[in-house]
């Protein structure tokens, strides 16, 4: 296994910020990083043993997105996998206050881990209805789709 940086990730087109869960509303950080990258969208989803399987399945299917996906972890931890340049898969722990960006078209999934429990915020482009549409990598008109590695 090997342990990847930041830095690497960002060659991958992942980007890492970490706030401060407990303050974030009210120290101006994430105001900042939404200005900035034109969010306008959010919405917090609380994942947990209540969560049927196949909506879990759904997450762990590697897929890819039109947009942005940009997570904020608020409580828990989770795995993102994401495809490097080889096609293999490179994993990152996100817990609480680690705040992700996964570029458009990049193949990736999620495992909501073993506590099966984390709090995020979703955030959207300003330009887009916000909704989380995935396309599969298993589906033939996703193969001719263009993903980012």
């Amino acid at each position: 296994d090997k342990t990847y940086s930041v830095e690497d990730l960002a060659k991958l087109g992942v980007l890492h910020y970490s706030l401060n869960p407990q303050t974030y509303e009210n120290d101006g950080t994430l105001t900042t990083i939404m200005k900035d990258r034109n969010y306008g969208h959010q919405s917090i989803v609380t994942l947990n043993d209540q969560i049927p399987e196949t909506t879990y399945a759904k997450f762990f299917d590697e897929h890819i997105h039109d947009h942005e996906e940009i997570r904020f972890v608020l409580e828990g931890y989770g795995y993102f996998d994401v495809r490097n340049e080889r096609e293999e898969w490179v994993r990152m722990m996100v817990e609480s206050g680690d705040l992700i960006v996964l570029p458009a078209g990049i193949n990736h999934r999620y495992n909501i881990g073993e506590a099966k429990y984390s709090k995020v915020m979703r955030l959207f482009p300003a330009d887009i209805e916000p909704v989380w549409v995935a396309h599969s990598r298993s589906l033939p008109e996703t193969l001719n789709m263009k993903t980012y590695v």
